[in-house]
């Protein structure tokens, strides 16, 4: 689906763009803000939809693999939650 390609494409257009805006925020003590101009002076390139869809083969498993390391360190944290609590009462002991 050419619209599933767009809004990968999008997301990470979008996740580059925080990038800028936190460095460009990165000085002083208070909240960094955007304005309008920020963003009408931002550059987007528009890719056919023969580009987005070689562009969503080819990102299409990098994103399968960060979801499923996403939950697993999810997992892991819970887990360790759990269990930290019992390894520090001593109700669980570790060979």
């Amino acid at each position: 689906n050419s619209k599933d390609n767009a809004i990968t494409y999008l997301f990470e257009v979008m996740r580059y763009f925080k990038q800028v805006f936190d460095r460009r925020n990165v000085n002083g003590t208070t909240f960094g803000s955007i304005t309008k101009d920020d963003l009408l002076s931002l550059k987007v390139i528009k890719p056919n939809k023969k580009i987005l869809k070689l562009y969503q083969e080819i990102i299409q498993p990098t994103f399968e693999l960060q979801n499923k390391l996403e939950l697993e360190s999810q997992t892991l944290a819970e887990l360790r939650d759990w269990l930290l609590p019992m390894l520090m009462n001593g109700q669980v002991k570790v060979r």
